[in-house]
């Protein structure tokens, strides 16, 4: 089982998209996913049917019990999303942050404990760096940092950094930086090309291709509460780099490599090349 903490201290970069695309991707592969919301906005539970106002359990529970078992208790299934699990969250999950009790950050380590039906664990963190991103970073195998192509979404990327650094340090020393994924990519302009490099010099870490577009759909999709893949062919391009990007993310994973050896990566990636350059060249005959 890959744990894994999304997040960004900026808002808006679509750190809840990415996390519920790839919770698509992997359930539509067959596999089992859990996603806990930390952010108290509750986006991610609510695109997944789960509002945490209607919830038995939600993840304040679940940090406030702070026992083993506490994760496994107040997963539900997500409507409409097959494979996919959901510890909705609720706006008490303020309070938390509001608390200097020894060893807060480690609740919900704790509350993963015995935690073993599933694959596949995605945090869908707040835009901000409190108790809630330190609590997913201390229980995470893995932390992916998302970003969009523009100048003040990156200025968010280094304070993120920072705090990885000191949870690594004093709380998870076995937590690694996954990568960067970059979202919302406009095709063909200055602006994206140039912070896209800029993040490539700047951040310690790699910077993860292929790159998600930016397209409507992908709003359509938290909206009406499905996976991305319910939307066809209007989705096509956004799917299959999500799959590539889910292929890296799975990869860090030593059984799932070990399981399945073809589903490398960069396979993966050089194919998503070549159906990428078929399509330019088709719309390129069409529009002649």
């Amino acid at each position: 089982m890959l744990t894994v903490a999304v997040l960004n201290q900026k808002g808006g970069v679509g750190k809840t998209s990415l996390t519920l695309m790839l919770a698509g991707a992997a359930g539509a592969q067959g596999l089992r996913v859990l996603v806990i919301d930390l952010d108290q906005q509750g986006n991610a539970s609510a695109a997944l049917g789960v509002p945490g106002d209607e919830a038995e359990l939600t993840a304040y529970e679940v940090l406030d019990q702070a026992q083993p078992g506490a994760a496994a208790a107040a997963a539900v299934d997500a409507p409409n999303w097959p494979g996919v699990s959901v510890i909705p969250a609720h706006r008490s999950l303020a309070s938390l942050n509001m608390s200097a009790e020894l060893g807060i950050e480690s609740r919900l380590r704790v509350a993963l404990e015995g935690l073993s039906d599933y694959d596949l664990v995605l945090i869908d963190c707040p835009p901000a760096v409190d108790r809630m991103v330190q609590n997913a970073l201390t229980a995470a195998d893995v932390a992916v940092i998302v970003t969009q192509p523009t100048r003040f979404s990156l200025e968010g990327v280094g304070q993120v950094m920072d705090t990885i650094d000191k949870v690594q340090r004093y709380l998870n020393p076995s937590l690694a930086v996954a990568g960067a994924i970059v979202n919302g990519l406009r095709a063909r302009t200055r602006e994206g090309g140039l912070r896209v490099e800029e993040l490539r010099t700047s951040l310690e870490t790699t910077v993860w291709e292929p790159f998600i577009p930016e397209r409507q759909v992908v709003k359509e999709m938290e909206g009406a509460g499905v996976p991305l893949a319910e939307f066809g062919r209007d989705a096509r391009d956004v799917l299959e780099a999500v799959d590539v990007l889910l292929g890296r993310l799975l990869w860090l994973d030593d059984d799932w490599r070990a399981a399945r050896p073809l589903r490398d990566p960069e396979v993966l990636f050089a194919a998503y090349n070549v159906r990428a350059a078929r399509g330019a060249a088709q719309n390129k005959t069409a529009v002649s």
